[in-house]
């Protein structure tokens, strides 16, 4: 099991969460195969693991995927995508991170589409995706399918990828509203994965410079009928692995009609001690009285 906190922006590689002032995260992760399906096709992944340094190269990066096409097709396409996308980013993340994570998603993409038609008994089958980087104070997300990331802070909770189905599109059209979205019996039916076509557009955004107290959540499309308060409310008051147990048992709570997968990640700062702010207290009053007694021994402010 990977450590639960982790460095996200530091230049200094002993660096620690015990480090007064130092950025981190700190994160949950749950799956549950819900209470209608027999198996769980969702897959995610946690990156570094616990021995890694995380103050190095690739910075952190957390995965979200929910496989289609079958039970065996699912699983396969959802686990290659958490561990393609993992090997093909860290290959290249060094120079850009965003084009690593674009790169990493379509060779992703072209391995599955390949696997796919090699495989009578792997045919169609596909994976959304969603993936989440911290690296020197700023965060990317790479998507595809209608996994979500959402950001929450004291203001709210924004949703910062956009489903790729064809209902949403329909929203976004303005063809359908989003009420009629919600139950339209091709709600689930995705206009873009993984795996599918040879080839595939990647969504990427990146967020600057993340703040303490920003929590960042990614899930699959099992905790779609968790209201979007709820989402604020337990990502906000909970600490993340409780946050992300919560989700999972609200999303069985209202019926549990698909594999739920939650990841959360929290941006936090070590508090510096009573006896560091005491100590800058100290100095800069001292820094004060020196600039006084410097204007007495001048004779005092010049005259206006």
């Amino acid at each position: 099991m990977p450590k639960r906190d982790a460095i996200m922006d530091s230049p200094n590689p002993a660096a620690s969460p015990s480090a007064p002032g130092s950025a981190y995260v700190r994160y949950g992760h749950a799956t549950h195969q819900g209470l209608v399906r027999t198996d769980n096709q969702d897959a995610y992944g946690i990156f570094p693991r616990e021995h890694d340094d995380p103050t190095r190269g690739a910075g952190l990066l957390f995965v979200v995927a929910d496989g289609m096409g079958g039970h065996q097709g699912g699983r396969e396409a959802s686990q290659m995508a958490v561990h393609l996308i993992e090997e093909r980013y860290r290959a290249s993340a060094a120079r850009d991170v965003a084009e690593a994570l674009r790169r990493a998603f379509t060779e992703a993409n072209a391995e599955i589409y390949a696997r796919s038609t090699q495989d009578p008994a792997l045919q169609g089958m596909g994976t959304t995706c969603t993936a989440l980087v911290f690296r020197r104070s700023r965060a990317w997300i790479a998507h595809v399918g209608d996994s979500r990331a959402y950001r929450a802070t004291e203001d709210g909770i924004e949703q910062l990828t956009q489903d790729h189905s064809r209902v949403e599109e329909m929203v976004r059209q303005q063809l359908l509203t989003p009420a009629e979205a919600a139950t339209h019996p091709q709600r689930n039916v995705l206009s873009r994965a993984l795996g599918v076509l040879p080839e595939v557009e990647v969504d990427l955004v990146e967020v600057p410079a993340p703040e303490a107290g920003h929590t960042f959540l990614l899930c699959s499309d099992g905790l779609a009928d968790v209201p979007t308060e709820a989402l604020h409310e337990a990502v906000r008051t909970l600490p993340p692995q409780q946050a992300c147990d919560a989700l999972v048992q609200q999303a069985n709570a209202l019926g549990g009609h698909d594999n739920v997968t939650v990841v959360v990640v929290r941006v936090e700062q070590v508090p510096r001690p009573a006896a560091y702010r005491w100590g800058a207290f100290f100095i800069v009053l001292a820094l004060v009285l020196m600039a006084l007694l410097l204007m007495g021994a001048c004779g005092g402010p010049p005259a206006p």
